[in-house]
């Protein structure tokens, strides 16, 4: 898997966590290391706080918040690879304490001629998928 494709599942694989981590006992704590990795701790938190209380107000927010972190985590491993690191071992560790049995990431290139691809796992499963370009049919009729 190349660079670009760890740093997005692992972006992911994050933004999972830190929103399941809203809605539990650890948030304060769980708060104050993502800010840590962003280095703007304060202002980090304060993002943190709105996105957790939109999820309270209304739980079905959770994919739209996922998406946002996922994105703001892709964009701080992007300018910040040694970022990786803190955030895979957040993962680790956070990962059974906010409820989850387990962040799966599954990166898959797909690549078909008109059929389907399917992809499947237990627990949180993101996938994260880019469909390649259709391949030339060189078959000449017969």
């Amino acid at each position: 898997m190349d660079a670009g494709g760890e740093a997005v599942g692992l972006a992911a694989a994050g933004a999972q966590v830190v929103v399941a981590a809203m809605a539990t006992d650890v948030w304060p704590a769980v708060k104050a290391r993502f800010a840590g990795l962003f280095g703007r701790g304060h202002r980090t938190e304060q993002r943190l706080e709105r996105s957790r209380d939109r999820l309270v107000a209304d739980p079905a927010v959770g994919e739209a918040e996922i998406t946002g972190w996922r994105v703001r985590l892709a964009d701080l491993l992007e300018e910040d690879p040694q970022a990786a690191a803190g955030l895979a071992a957040l993962i680790a560790e956070l990962t059974p304490a906010v409820g989850l049995s387990a962040v799966q990431v599954v990166r898959q290139d797909i690549r078909t001629n008109g059929g389907a691809s399917y992809v499947s796992g237990t627990g949180p499963v993101t996938v994260i998928g880019r469909q390649g370009e259709r391949p030339r049919d060189d078959r000449q009729p017969g």
